[in-house]
């Protein structure tokens, strides 16, 4: 899933709880907003799973390719955390929206879940798929599984520059097993360059769009 070739953060990380936000976090969510605050899973996948739809600052962007380009970016809000938005894709059971929950649970139970989305089940049973930052993979010239281990080291070494090279060599490796793995474990082979994120200032990468998962194609 994609908006054009660039996507820019919706929410992603920890910080502090209810109450205790930064000022910053209760702006209008918005797509091209890189400074918006990180907020932590735990409230993120409430406010995905249970929250209301909001105003989205700039209006809804439509995703791009395939099912993708009928769905559409929009904000929700819990009432426990009033003026808290995130962006997020709202993705029906009928393209796929039951497998990238449990993708996202399979993620979580194997401690990648820092490598995709957030993910909220609705009521009706549709995704609320946090928005994520980053583009193709080709175009941060990551093209195998050696450049993605790359590309994830030096992400961790940006956003942790006290950490010693040789860990975030052994992280950045971890990582990319249990990558490959999981799309084993979730029978993906929908894994191509538009299913990638790679966001080359955060040094950050997502794993996205997991409708295909155990259809055998």
């Amino acid at each position: 899933m994609q908006v054009g070739q660039q996507r820019t953060p919706g929410a992603g990380g920890t910080v502090p709880m209810a109450g205790q936000l930064p000022i910053d976090a209760r702006r209008p969510a918005s797509l091209f907003d890189p400074q918006r605050p990180q907020l932590a899973s735990a409230l993120v996948e409430r406010i995905l799973t249970s929250g209301q739809e909001a105003p989205l600052e700039g209006g809804a962007g439509r995703v791009h390719g395939g099912v993708n380009g009928t769905l559409q970016v929009r904000a929700f809000e819990h009432a426990s955390e009033p003026g808290v938005r995130v962006p997020a894709v709202l993705k029906p059971i009928r393209a796929g929206g039951a497998q990238e929950r449990f993708a996202y649970e399979v993620a979580a139970s194997i401690g990648i879940d820092h490598l995709v989305p957030r993910v909220g089940r609705r009521p009706d049973a549709a995704a609320a798929i946090e928005y994520v930052s980053g583009r193709n993979p080709m175009l941060e010239r990551v093209y195998d599984g050696f450049d993605l281990e790359r590309f994830t080291r030096d992400g961790y070494r940006t956003r942790h520059p006290q950490m010693p090279a040789a860990e975030a060599a052994r992280r950045a490796s971890i990582d990319v097993q249990l990558a490959q793995a999981f799309d084993i474990l979730i029978a993906n082979s929908d894994r191509h360059g538009e299913n990638a994120l790679l966001d080359a200032q955060a040094g950050t990468v997502r794993l996205i769009d997991h409708g295909l998962m155990f259809r055998g194609r």
